[in-house]
Order: C-alpha cells, then structure tokens, then sequence
C-alpha cells in the first residue's frame, strides 16, 4: 500500500505539472501577443472605482479575501474617469489586487486610491499592501518578465502577471511603476492614465 500511496503522490504532482505548464503556456502566449500587436487597443472612459468595485464582488476573489481576513479599501473617487481599454484596464486591476493579496499576510489591508495629478490631466491610481515590500534596486525588475523577488515568490503568476500590466497599461498612453520603503514595508503598485472629464 505503501508503494501505491507514493504512485499516486507522483501521479498527481504529473498532473499538477502538466496543469501548471498548460498555465505557463497560455499565460506566456497572452504575453508575448500583447507584446507584439500593431496596433493599441480602443480607449473609452472608464471609472476604475466601479471596475475594482465589480472585481471585489467576483465570488471566488471575495471567498479568498475573506478566509484570508484581508481587507480592501476601494477609495478611488467614483466620479473619476479615465481615458483607458475597459476591458484591459479591469484585466490590469485584477492583477494588481491578486498581486497585492499574494504578498499580504492574512489580516492585512489593501487600499486602493485615485487622485488627479496637479497638471488637472492625468490620474494616478495606487494599490498599497502592507505585505513583504520590495527592495529599492528591485522596483524595476518585477516588471520584467520571468523575473523573481527572491526564490519562492510569484510562483503562480509565473513573474508574468506584472509584465503583462506594464504592456497593456503602456499600450493605453499610461505608466506603471512600484514604490516600496523595503523588505517587509508593503508596496504601491501605481498607474498613471489620462484624465477623462464626464
């Protein structure tokens, strides 16, 4: 029985592999199109407090949270309007809250915030965490793609799903970038997009 118990063991780490490479595949296909296209996607107005405000309603993210006891602040103005792709720029969002909650400890909170910049053109949307922090010579890399903080982390974005924000967010006229005091000071993860007047 022993001997049975480990070939299943082994089975299902083959199955877990060949899921995991199906992901890395598919994920890195997205990638690597987004990447190349000719040409930028459509731009309309978006306000992102009502895009995060869906994407925090998404069962399977709201089950996480909540088993998890982290909490997300969504304090971006409702009336803010950005001139972005909608469906990448919720696409973005995701990211960037997956990423802040894969790097929060339970019980921590995320707040997510908009405010127009002086030039009263562009907006800048911030997602603060309070997890693991990022060190100063490393706020650049994150961005590029396979890169990994450390051994361990961002283990199942496979170092993709920030790379993969930096493409979109850059194709829609914006800028992305990540702030951190340090290791274990949390991060800002922070997007800069064009300001749409209702």
């Amino acid at each position: 029985h022993h001997v049975d118990g480990i070939r299943s063991d082994a089975i299902n780490m083959v199955h877990l592999g060949q899921d995991r490479l199906q992901q890395l595949v598919a994920v890195s296909l997205r990638y690597f199109d987004l990447a190349s296209r000719d040409q930028a996607p459509a731009l309309s107005q978006v306000a992102p407090m009502w895009k995060l405000d869906r994407l925090l309603r998404e069962p399977e993210r709201a089950e996480l949270l909540e088993a998890r006891g982290i909490r997300v602040l969504n304090r971006i103005p409702a009336e803010l309007c950005v001139e972005a792709c909608d469906r990448e720029l919720g696409e973005v969002l995701s990211l960037l809250i997956d990423n802040a909650v894969q790097f929060s400890d339970d019980g921590s909170e995320i707040v997510a915030s908009g405010e127009p910049e002086d030039d009263g053109q562009h907006v800048v949307i911030c997602i603060a965490d309070q997890g693991k922090g990022i060190d100063s010579e490393q706020l650049e890399g994150i961005f590029k793609p396979f890169f990994m903080v450390g051994s361990h982390h961002r283990a199942d974005g496979f170092g993709l799903s920030l790379p993969m924000a930096r493409v979109m967010i850059e194709q829609m006229g914006g800028r992305i970038w990540a702030q951190s005091a340090g290791r274990g000071q949390g991060a800002r993860l922070c997007i800069r997009l064009r300001m749409q007047v209702p």
